[in-house]
């Protein structure tokens, strides 16, 4: 009899991800690519990392994140749709993103960068999360997020695997710093799920540091 491949989708918060690992391995002051990893080389590792005897395969990578807005922000959007164009020329990666929300006063260089907030980022991701899994889309979901406010629908998936004994396995991903304390998403009672921590080491051979405000040949060529 053949083994039974894993299907693994990865889902991953984005800024979440991108602002840990500035805080995890870079300075404040250092550029802003600083941080930025390609998403497919990210969930291929973790799709990697099956335990011994198992063998999985990475259906998709799902990513979700913030739009700038072209009236507010058009230098920070074309760079934004540049990178996700980018990203999706591999038919697993899939991008679900929302239109930032800004201050009505706001303008460009003058207001603070903080009030432009994400709206409804991570009730889409928790949605797809508990949905995908109840559908039996995925027989392993790694989700990459320190944000706590996931946490319910990752109890929900790992409750119902639980109680009937079948359904996929909830993972988490963090980066491990060398220099602070990681935070990590964790159940209350027992501590799981299973975390992969990834090291400097593993973040190195991630990044991605082009600067997508700037045209590249490429995305010009594709243009005409």
């Amino acid at each position: 009899m053949s083994e039974r491949v894993q299907r693994v989708i990865v889902f991953l918060d984005w800024q979440n991800v991108y602002r840990q690992a500035r805080e995890s391995f870079h300075s404040k002051t250092d550029d802003f690519v600083k941080g930025q990893v390609n998403p497919l080389d990210l969930a291929l590792t973790l799709a990697e990392r099956a335990p011994e005897g198992i063998t999985r395969e990475l259906t998709s990578v799902r990513i979700y994140r913030g739009l700038p807005d072209n009236k507010f922000d058009p230098k920070a959007y074309d760079a934004a749709r540049r990178q996700i164009s980018t990203w999706q020329r591999d038919q697993r990666v899939v991008v679900n993103h929302r239109k930032l929300r800004y201050p009505s006063d706001w303008v460009k260089g003058k207001s603070d960068p903080s009030l432009v907030k994400e709206k409804g980022i991570d009730v889409a991701l928790a949605i797809d999360f508990a949905a995908m899994a109840t559908d039996g889309q995925y027989d392993v979901g790694i989700l990459m997020s320190c944000d706590n406010d996931l946490l319910p629908a990752l109890e929900r998936v790992e409750q119902r695997r639980k109680t009937r004994g079948d359904g996929p396995a909830v993972e988490v991903a963090a980066w491990k710093s060398p220099f602070r304390r990681s935070p990590r998403l964790s159940f209350q009672n027992s501590g799981g799920p299973f975390c992969h921590w990834l090291d400097q080491e593993t973040y190195w051979g991630l990044t991605d540091e082009r600067d997508y405000t700037t045209p590249s040949p490429l995305d010009v060529h594709r243009r005409r």
